[in-house]
């Protein structure tokens, strides 16, 4: 098994993707922890809700912070907001620039041109899609060792890499393991299901991206205690 100590020294923006519900927000703070750990000026950004990408290249383009990892929304919601930032402005052409420069001076209102305003838009548009694409970012994709996870992966991966994004490692999380006869046969046949998916992640991601494992805690992931954790996994770390 992989870990993300390679990471810890790599690329400026490290973004943490994956479906719904397998920990991504546990595993970015873990990150955040460590790289914080090892004395980089750290940021944690979260786009589950907001803010949008252009607000994380205003931080990214800045000197303030070492390192940043983004806490993304579900892979879907990601790719979409990708999406609309690479082929929005690029579908939208000239028409209604000139439409809308139009009714402006009719009205009046001569601040700024609409037109100027949709030109600057789309620059946006283009940073941060240079910025997502280059070589200071890097995509981490958690799963969990069931069968939608495994299958959500496929997909999240290879749109991932339909937008020149760089997938640097593939991360298991929530796997129960160390089950023994003593354990009930509930855990028993959960921790052998877990133990198939694993074998498949493995066969599909270590290869080409390293996969990483965390396993099933006894309880929640709360407080910096836990995600330091979370963090000594991933990371390989020995306190």
């Amino acid at each position: 098994m992989a870990s993300l100590k390679d990471l810890e020294d790599g690329p400026r923006m490290v973004a943490v993707t994956g479906k719904g519900g397998v920990g991504k927000t546990t595993c970015s703070a873990a990150a955040a922890v460590q790289f914080a750990g090892t004395g980089q000026r750290t940021l944690l950004l979260s786009t589950d809700r907001s803010p949008s990408l252009s607000d994380i290249l205003d931080r990214f383009e800045g000197d303030t912070y070492d390192r940043i990892v983004w806490d993304t929304a579900p892979a879907g919601s990601t790719i979409s907001l990708l999406d609309l930032q690479e082929e929005f402005y690029d579908r939208l052409g000239t028409a209604p620039n000139i439409y809308a420069d139009l009714r402006s001076l009719a009205r009046g209102e001569v601040k700024k041109r609409p037109g100027e305003l949709f030109e600057e838009w789309r620059e946006l548009a283009a940073d941060c899609l240079e910025m997502v694409q280059g070589n200071g970012t890097a995509f981490v994709v958690v799963t969990i060792p069931e069968g939608l996870g495994v299958n959500e992966t496929d997909r999240i991966i290879a749109d991932l890499e339909d937008h020149d994004l760089d997938v640097r490692r593939v991360v298991a999380n929530m796997v129960l393991s160390d089950v023994t006869e003593a354990d009930c046969s509930h855990h028993r046949e959960r921790a052998d299901m877990h133990a198939e998916y694993l074998v498949v992640l493995e066969d599909r991601y270590a290869d080409e991206y390293g996969l990483a494992t965390v396993p099933q805690l006894p309880r929640e992931v709360k407080r910096l205690e836990a995600i330091e954790t979370v963090a000594d996994t991933l990371f390989e770390n020995e306190r």
